[in-house]
């Protein structure tokens, strides 16, 4: 019986209107409680995506957000983990369907937000790492990567409408939308930081990230881009810490 009357109520905590079995007198509580409760969520969520927020507008985000959060209410106790289907969520919607970078764009925001919260890798991989190592193993090498690494790869301008909207005077006249761009993200001991990427070094680090060593790594960014620069690019990733440890060659005892 309370299991019942618990899941009406919190069935009703998601309906504009509606209302559990409570006393008259408690319904106007009630109504102000549900208010709260989606309230603080749209809330959550104007926070972890406030650039998607200034792409749609206030009025326009803050109701999308209301009408997610009574379909998705949170699976967590911690707020800060809310929202993780929204970008999706907000590709489905018939008034963003000519807007797709705006789903693009919160898929950035949140990847920054999961980046964040795994946070920085104790130890990383450098290039006096790599000069420890045999020569004759070196393009078979595996890499864990940072807790904090993130990819992102999407068919909209996603890097160049973010790092817009960084700045006090934003300037889009000049940013063109459908151009595919690819991004990397990597948390460490002070703070998420982003990075337009080239989408054969996208998928060079993906590669490695998923586990492959770098020789197929490499084979994989060189069918993207015939000119990229594998020693460039893994110069790069040891520069900033991408990788947490070595692992041994595939097949190696």
């Amino acid at each position: 019986m309370l299991r019942e009357w618990q899941q009406g109520f919190a069935h009703c905590l998601r309906q504009p209107t509606g209302m559990p079995d409570v006393s008259p007198a408690h319904r106007i509580r009630f109504s102000i409680y549900r208010d709260n409760v989606i309230g603080s969520l749209v809330t959550a969520l104007a926070d972890a995506f406030p650039v998607t927020r200034l792409l749609v507008g206030n009025r326009y985000f803050d109701v999308v957000a209301a009408d997610f959060a009574r379909q998705a209410p949170p699976v967590a106790p911690r707020l800060s983990a809310y929202g993780e289907a929204f970008p999706a969520y907000l590709r489905t919607l018939p008034t963003l369907a000519e807007l797709s970078y705006v789903s693009d764009v919160a898929r950035l925001e949140w990847a920054r937000i999961e980046a964040y919260f795994a946070g920085a890798a104790e130890t990383v991989v450098t290039s006096e790492t790599m000069l420890q190592q045999s020569p004759d193993a070196l393009a078979f090498l595996r890499f864990q990567p940072a807790p904090g690494l993130r990819l992102l790869h999407a068919p909209t301008a996603i890097w160049s409408i973010w790092s817009a909207h960084q700045e006090p005077m934003q300037e889009l006249s000049d940013i063109d939308a459908w151009r595919p761009q690819a991004v990397r993200l990597l948390c460490d001991l002070q703070q998420v930081s982003i990075w337009q990427i080239s989408t054969a070094h996208h998928d060079f680090l993906q590669a490695l990230a998923a586990g492959k060593p770098i020789i197929e790594a490499a084979e994989i960014a060189f069918n993207v881009d015939a000119t990229f620069d594998l020693q460039s690019a893994l110069a790069d990733e040891l520069r900033i810490g991408s990788f947490a440890e070595v692992l041994a060659p595939a097949g190696s005892t």
